[in-house]
């Protein structure tokens, strides 16, 4: 991008680079920022990184890690594809298909995964997957209510797992256990912890009135406008609240 432009300012950059749109630095620029970006947010199939990091990252950074640190590149993607190189570019246009397709491919086999961890830290890392399989699907869909989905769901996902990896910290610090299995009676012994797992369980999940209903709804409604392929998306979304549904109520 800066052999096309001469500068690495971002408002000259995108002023720039209005007449270069099918320059094939752009494709190269554009098929970078992809992958840069889908390994910084775990991004399906370049999450491989997240479960063990997230799984052994010390209690007290996990939720920092969870809830900050794949949300900054997330934005970074939205900034660059929408403001610097623009969504009228032919390389833009076909980058945000793929992406699309890779975060709804992340939301299945991140639900799917997370069925099948028994270590709370590494089912909540397996969702986090799938959750940035619904910023992916947002961002793709490209008109007004997909962009809404995609930066409510980047707030609101901030606060639910972190919360999440806060509640499984205060318990393997008072208690030493990780284990799903091992969690039977905390309401009894930690109830503000239970009803903050409550609480962002069920948001995760997408049940009103909690904040994650609303960005799920707006990635619904952005699906329905851009038709073909967004009824794809809203099976995708269904089926892995679904399964959002069936391992944090395990819980």
């Amino acid at each position: 991008m800066y052999s096309i432009t001469g500068t690495l300012n971002m408002a000259d950059m995108a002023m720039l680079l209005a007449a270069h749109k099918n320059s094939p630095n752009v494709f190269i620029a554009v098929s970078m920022l992809i992958i840069a970006f889908g390994i910084k947010m775990a991004l399906f199939p370049l999450h491989g990184w997240q479960p063990d990091a997230y799984t052994y990252a010390h209690p007290a950074a996990a939720p920092l890690i969870a809830g900050l640190m794949s949300k900054a590149p997330a934005l970074a993607m939205l900034r660059y594809m929408f403001y610097i190189i623009g969504a009228d570019s032919p390389y833009v246009a076909k980058a945000l298909t793929v992406i699309g397709f890779l975060g709804a491919c992340g939301i299945i086999l991140g639900s799917v995964m997370a069925n099948a961890q028994r270590d709370f830290r590494r089912m909540l890392a397996y969702s986090s997957v799938a959750q940035i399989g619904y910023i992916a699907v947002g961002l793709s869909l490209g008109n007004a209510y997909g962009i809404i989905a995609a930066v409510f769901h980047i707030l609101i996902h901030a606060f639910m797992k972190s919360s999440l990896f806060m509640v499984i910290g205060a318990v393997r610090y008072r208690y030493d256990e990780v284990l799903i299995s091992k969690l039977g009676g905390l309401n009894k012994h930690m109830p503000l912890t239970t009803v903050t797992l409550v609480i962002a369980a069920l948001s995760m999940v997408g049940i009103p009135p909690t904040g994650g209903f609303f960005s799920k709804w707006y990635l619904v409604l952005g699906s329905m406008q851009a038709g073909g392929v967004g009824y794809f998306y809203i099976a995708v979304i269904i089926l892995s609240s679904l399964l959002n549904a069936i391992y944090f109520f395990r819980v």
